[in-house]
């Protein structure tokens, strides 16, 4: 690996190329390839992808120390955040909630909520629900965000965070921008459709149902 890019980093994340011969790997370029993956937050992946392979005593111990710390930060604020969502929806009546970008990938397409770096959570939800969720974020400590005037109706969004709670959350009732962007697809649609993926502590990212355990999102690493 004599020269190390993003674009190069990507492919090997994703699989699309195959694994370098790491025992030849100088600590100079070790390096590089650490600090890319901090950079990028993918630390936790190539962590995963390390101790996968069964390679990580080709890593310097101080630069495997800290893919190792990355991926145990994320698995735990994860877990906090994903907890607290799953109390917070308790108290609110059954509606339908699809969970968008990080919080849908990181148990299902990842596998492993500890993979996927999170700074907030997406929902979408149809706007007739927006007063009770956001009444029920506000008791857990979680509020609106002031945003420029108009801008929540361009965007589609509310924000919602608060200085006590770990949770910060976009209230999402369009995909793509307000109601007048004949570009966004209909809300229903995706609230409507049947449960086809795996979601910790919440309730299921496509359907009503309860939330679900969170044993099995996670790698003991």
């Amino acid at each position: 690996m004599a020269h190390l890019d993003v674009e190069k980093l990507c492919m090997f994340l994703a699989r699309a190329e195959h694994a370098p011969d790491w025992s030849h790997i100088s600590p100079a370029e070790w390096e590089q390839l650490v600090t890319t993956a901090h950079h990028e937050s993918v630390a936790p992946l190539l962590y995963h992808l390390l101790h996968t392979a069964d390679v990580l005593e080709c890593v310097p111990p101080q630069l495997g120390q800290s893919l190792r710390g990355s991926y145990r930060a994320t698995l735990a604020r994860n877990s906090l955040l994903f907890q607290e969502l799953s109390r917070i929806l308790h108290t609110v009546p059954d509606m339908p909630i699809v969970m968008l970008k990080g919080a849908a990938l990181a148990p299902t397409l990842y596998g492993d909520i500890g993979l996927r770096p999170m700074s907030d959570i997406d929902l979408l939800v149809s706007h007739e629900h927006l007063i009770p969720l956001e009444h029920a974020f506000a008791i857990a400590g979680c509020r609106r965000v002031e945003m420029v005037p108009g801008l929540e109706d361009i965007t589609g969004q509310v924000q919602l965070s608060g200085p006590h709670t770990p949770l910060a959350i976009d209230l999402h009732w369009g995909l793509i921008a307000g109601f007048d962007d004949r570009r966004s697809p209909p809300v229903d649609w995706f609230l409507s459709m049947p449960n086809r993926g795996h979601c910790p502590t919440t309730r299921c990212t496509r359907c009503n149902s309860r939330p679900r355990p969170t044993c099995s999102t996670s790698r003991r690493i």
